[in-house]
């Protein structure tokens, strides 16, 4: 008798704070239903547990999207927490609207996303609420792109944190990582991008001095934004897979403390007199 109350005075503290966290979860997941309701009335809560909410158009797609979630976000942590970083919120809310448009008249709505760029958004990730947008039809490519945003934005407190070019880079680069594999897949360019590599960089160089220096999102995306992106994707490639690991963390490290002198602080870490000619033969390499 006494062995029983015993356990039970050691289990009874641990079982309510189980039941205080699945309360509070549950509570969460139906707020979150009900703000996104308000935009989609056909939302449905699909997943609710404990570090994960998904709201979709159905419980299918939900199960879908819950799916490729679970083993990508594990694996990155896992696998590169050291570069991307380990959120300290382990809950991630992914919203998926029934039509393209609902997702920007959300952002627009809640004042995510200034208006010129809520026109153009497809998916997109608000890392202070540890939540991702997503269209009804989307590529797991896609979706892993804006993971990487996440996991990137809650360990950092925002996106916002790296120059435009850092961050997508980093979310480009990483999307096509396979955690399926066995050993995982390291990131590197697919043949999509080595193809559009071939249009774009057609003399095999890239003008780093003009990528870094955009600093303002809005200029980033909307100026020239496919150009941007892929260089973007290229220079982040070069430096992860050419240049040793301790520099990269370091510059990201600089990019997180200021934003001031980021250009000066790339070029004192990576501008040495190899770097011009290791990057054009990297490019010429990765082309083909």
């Amino acid at each position: 008798m006494r062995a029983g109350l015993k356990a039970a005075v050691v289990v009874l503290p641990f079982l309510v704070a189980f039941l205080l966290i699945r309360s509070c979860s549950e509570g969460e997941a139906e707020r979150w239903r009900a703000r996104v309701a308000e935009h989609d009335p056909e939302a449905v809560l699909g997943v609710a547990e404990d570090d994960l909410i998904v709201i979709a158009p159905s419980p299918d797609a939900a199960a879908e999207v819950a799916f490729t979630v679970r083993g990508f976000r594990r694996a990155l942590v896992e696998e590169y927490g050291d570069l991307l970083g380990r959120p300290p919120r382990h809950r991630l809310v992914v919203v998926q609207f029934s039509s393209d448009d609902l997702v920007r008249q959300y952002a627009g709505d809640r004042m995510l996303h200034d208006p010129e760029r809520a026109e153009s958004l497809q998916a997109y990730t608000d890392p202070e609420h540890g939540a991702i947008f997503l269209p009804p039809e989307i590529e797991p490519r896609a979706l892993r792109h804006e993971l990487v945003h996440w996991v990137v934005g809650t360990a950092h407190r925002g996106a916002a944190e790296y120059s435009p070019w850092l961050s997508e880079g980093l979310a480009q680069l990483f999307e096509i990582f396979d955690p399926d594999a066995r050993p995982p897949v390291a990131p590197g360019l697919g043949a999509d991008d080595r193809a559009a590599m071939g249009i774009v960089l057609r003399n095999d160089t890239l003008d780093v001095d003009r990528l870094i220096h955009l600093t303002d999102y809005r200029d980033f995306t909307v100026e020239d934004g496919a150009r941007n992106y892929l260089e973007a994707l290229v220079l982040t490639a070069f430096l992860f897979m050419e240049r040793p690991r301790e520099k990269l963390l370091a510059y990201m490290r600089q990019e997180r403390d200021s934003d001031l002198g980021r250009p000066m602080a790339f070029h004192t870490l990576f501008r040495d007199e190899t770097f011009d000619r290791d990057l054009r033969a990297f490019i010429a390499r990765t082309k083909r």
